[in-house]
């Protein structure tokens, strides 16, 4: 019985139980899926569970918690019971298959005539209200911004209140990632720059990859790269796709050290 709630695919689950959910849409953010939440009996999707984490919060009742416990409220089981059942919906692999057109290399797919689309209202200077919250997290904002080349939105658009973190590989900028400085729940922490918008996808990169030589500290999050800096990289996941590999092999690098997050010792052992 797995005890990773990360590598359960609550989708899978959903689709077996004819459970409807939305994958986009109204209240359902990016990275998220929406279903009526069971504790309340909301019928607008407001219970959105994080495809990344696996973990639930309802907007209308404030409820919160890990997938068993959605699971084990929508079956009327207990925990044990609905551990055992989304035990049957594991991921079976902790991988996905490469792009084909990835495969001919990471140039090639750079040198494609796709154009990398920002959020609308991207700003240069800072809001005072990220400079609050990257102070509050002990970074110095316009060191940050300087050396990785930060943007910034404020209370405009559908990317409000995100610092908007270039993605480069090879010292193009080929894709982005959103972090929110609110952090009231309302919409997930990271937001990955879609694909129709990414001149390479978001999962196909490792952020601060440049900085690397041939050795490595791969880490979960980008804030982790900010304090730690140049030779760290970050697979902004617990896991680590094959265009991540292939990536690490065009780069040169020789040897890795995983330094995931506490939370995440049994990914780091699997990625390593």
């Amino acid at each position: 019985m797995t005890d990773n709630i990360e590598q359960f695919d609550i989708k899978s689950f959903f689709d077996s139980e004819e459970i409807e959910y939305l994958e986009h849409g109204k209240n359902v953010a990016s990275g998220w899926i929406g279903i009526s939440c069971p504790f309340c009996g909301d019928y607008s999707n407001h219970c959105g569970i994080n495809l990344k984490t696996n973990l639930f919060s309802c907007w209308v009742c404030s409820e919160k918690g890990n997938i068993i416990k959605l699971v084990k409220e929508i079956k009327k089981i207990s925990y044990k019971a609905a551990q055992s059942l989304l035990n049957s919906h594991v991921y079976t692999n902790m991988y996905y298959q490469p792009d084909s057109n990835y495969q001919s290399g990471i140039d090639q797919v750079i040198q494609a005539s796709k154009v990398l689309i920002y959020p609308r209202y991207t700003l240069q200077e800072i809001p005072e209200i990220h400079k609050k919250y990257l102070i509050s997290r002990n970074f110095d904002p316009d060191f940050l911004k300087e050396k990785y080349k930060l943007k910034f939105t404020h209370n405009t658009g559908d990317y409000r209140f995100k610092i908007i973190v270039p993605i480069f590989i090879n010292k193009k900028n080929v894709s982005w990632i959103a972090v929110d400085v609110i952090r009231k729940g309302l919409t997930a922490p990271y937001i990955k720059c879609p694909l129709e918008m990414s001149i390479v996808s978001a999962n196909s990169c490792l952020y601060n990859i440049d900085s690397a030589k041939t050795t490595a500290i791969l880490v979960e999050g980008i804030t982790d790269v900010w304090r730690c800096g140049d030779g760290v990289i970050a697979s902004m996941t617990k896991f680590i796709t094959p265009e991540q590999i292939l990536l690490l092999e065009q780069k040169g690098i020789k040897k890795v050290f995983v330094m995931y997050d506490t939370d995440a010792v049994n990914s780091a052992k699997k990625t390593a």
